[in-house]
């Protein structure tokens, strides 16, 4: 059970950190802004997909947490970072399109439990090394600024 939480959560984050990174490259806040909100809304999100059972139902949904998700990440970046709203929103939608992308394109994965618990493992790797670089380019422009 927790992998089909986890599961979609390691690849939501992989895939949409990366895209968001784009708007300011290095920047720790809108790594930390994207991450947080990401747990937040992703897990959500699916655990209220778990309890519904008709096709149909999940389908519309799915389609509209999406969409809300979109627009609340691009509302959550714009108030955090201060950037210009259509820009965060055109990333928003980029990233959420692309993550939902990748999952619809993966979903059959989770007919096994040890294809689905790797690349869970992979997909979470990924991210903290990815975040291991964002704190390591910070650390670098901190310290240029100090000298």
């Amino acid at each position: 059970m927790p992998w089909i939480i986890l599961f979609p959560l390691s690849l939501t984050l992989l895939i949409e950190t990366v895209i968001y990174m784009f708007l300011k490259w290095g920047d720790i806040k809108l790594f930390l802004v994207v991450s947080i909100a990401n747990l937040v809304l992703n897990t959500t999100m699916n655990f209220i997909l778990l309890s519904i059972s008709d096709i149909n139902t999940y389908n519309i949904v799915l389609i509209a947490y999406e969409i809300g998700t979109t627009l609340v990440e691009a509302l959550i970046i714009f108030l955090f970072m201060r950037f210009k709203f259509w820009k965060v929103l055109l990333f928003a939608i980029a990233a959420n399109g692309t993550s939902f992308l990748m999952g619809f394109l993966l979903r059959d994965i989770y007919q096994t439990r040890t294809t689905i618990v790797v690349l869970t493992i992979i997909f979470f790797a990924l991210f903290l090394a990815f975040e291991a670089v964002m704190i390591f380019i910070h650390s670098r422009k901190v310290h240029k600024t100090n000298q």
